[in-house]
């Protein structure tokens, strides 16, 4: 017997495809319900459903433990050999449901916990045409995917890992016609799931809620191509998220020295690096006699200690003031206050200080900050929105830069407006730029 692999790689699968593009707009759902909110095994489609291979971290206190799912969704067809024999009749075509993997009794999921959900899509009638699946799926409130290297999407063809890995889709697309929801799609070129009798599919989708949800519903929307009605199937299911008890995690980035710099403008109003310093103990912000601007770079391995599922909620850069240019001046109230540029990785085609890096876009800019003086250093606490673009991962080498500039590139004075700050080079180790970022795993 095949397998739903040997259909996904089979040729059988591209005429249906071509099928596919000219139905008309699909049916509304005829489906039937099987009442059941089960828990720890399937409601019944046929094959096994396994647990994910990555579950919440907490240690499980006492049973049950396991997926919670709801009622089954049912489409009708007629019977294929029916039709032959002249004698048709109804059955059902596929059935779907959807849950989530949870542990009540120990309060699991909590908030901000990876967990869990998952959709089994299965074929269970003789339809002449065989039968394709589209499907889409649609969040609890409040929840969002957490797909990373550590928490995968898991794929099982009849409760069997997916072959090859590659697959099984690690990026959910947005879809194409339920609006608010992600599509499961398959390997490309192909555009629907093959579901041969009897061999379901099973898709595990880590995501993460950042409230406690009490009956929130995660849904399916499954679009059963089968030659009859070809209905969307909308099965549903209750998920309920506790407030646990994590507590933050306070960790501090001393920044990169050989990384740091600053890069000075290569003529007023040109928008490009003309000189810079790397090695320097200070970095510099302001502008010059010559009305050129001054722009820092600030470099912090972040990738190396956050893990993939910190959930960051606050970010803070420590900054120890050295010296003003006029003495005794404002540099920060004269050029209208500091703006903060990120990038995820690095600004240009290296993490080392260069002068294209005075341009270069960032991911997000927040600003214009006017900090104090306290305690002999400049506090600027950044906003969420710029949260997305700390490094948690490999890229850039786990790098998080980030880009220091008045918002005046210079007040046409003709004198050098400079605030002098300590580097990641210089020689007293707590004078160095500090990123401090709050989070829970």
């Amino acid at each position: 017997m095949k397998s739903p692999v040997d259909y996904l790689h089979g040729s059988t699968l591209l005429a249906l495809i071509l099928v596919v593009a000219l139905l008309p707009a699909p049916a509304a759902a005829d489906a039937s319900t099987q009442p059941a909110w089960q828990a720890a095994s399937s409601p019944g489609l046929g094959g096994p459903v396994r647990p994910p291979q990555s579950v919440p971290s907490r240690t499980p206190a006492a049973l049950p433990q396991g997926w919670y799912d709801g009622s089954i969704q049912y489409s009708t067809i007629t019977n294929c050999v029916s039709i032959i024999q002249d004698t048709p009749y109804t059955e059902y075509g596929a059935g779907t449901y959807v849950g989530y993997f949870a542990h009540p009794d120990a309060g699991q999921p909590a908030v901000n916990d990876v967990y869990y959900v998952h959709v089994v899509v299965e074929a269970i009638g003789n339809a002449c045409s065989g039968q394709q699946g589209y499907i889409d799926i649609g969040l609890p409130s409040n929840t969002t995917l957490a797909i990373s290297g550590s928490n995968p999407v898991y794929c099982f063809a009849n409760g069997v890992a997916l072959t090859p890995a590659s697959d099984c889709p690690q990026t959910l697309p947005g879809s194409s016609y339920n609006t608010g929801m992600y599509q499961i799609p398959p390997p490309a070129p192909y555009i629907t799931w093959p579901m041969p009798i009897g061999q379901p599919w099973e898709f595990q989708i880590p995501v993460r809620s950042t409230t406690t949800l009490t009956s929130s519903n995660f849904q399916a929307k499954v679009l059963v191509l089968d030659g009859n009605s070809s209905p969307w199937l909308n099965p549903t299911a209750p998920v309920y998220v506790w407030a646990g008890s994590s507590t933050p995690t306070v960790s501090k980035f001393k920044s990169t020295g050989s990384k740091d710099g600053w890069v000075l403008e290569s003529g007023e109003n040109t928008n490009a690096g003309g000189s810079m310093d790397s090695a320097a103990i200070t970095v510099i912000l302001g502008d010059n006699a010559a009305k050129k601007q001054y722009r820092t770079i600030l470099s912090f391995n972040t990738g190396a200690i956050l893990p993939d599922n910190a959930v960051i909620t606050s970010v803070k850069l420590k900054l120890r003031g050295i010296s003003v240019s006029p003495a005794a001046s404002d540099p920060i109230s004269l050029l209208q206050g500091i703006f903060v540029d990120v990038r995820k990785g690095f600004f240009s085609s290296s993490s080392g200080l260069q002068l294209a890096d005075f341009g270069a876009p960032g991911n997000k800019t927040a600003g214009p900050f006017s900090p104090s003086l306290s305690g002999g250093s400049y506090n600027i606490r950044l906003p969420s929105k710029m949260f997305a673009y700390i490094n948690k991962g490999g890229t850039g080498g786990g790098m998080t830069q980030f880009r220091l500039r008045f918002k005046l590139d210079d007040n046409n004075n003709s004198i050098a407006n400079l605030l002098s700050l300590a580097s990641g080079n210089h020689p007293t180790t707590s004078y160095r730029p500090l990123l401090i970022i709050t989070y829970t795993p």
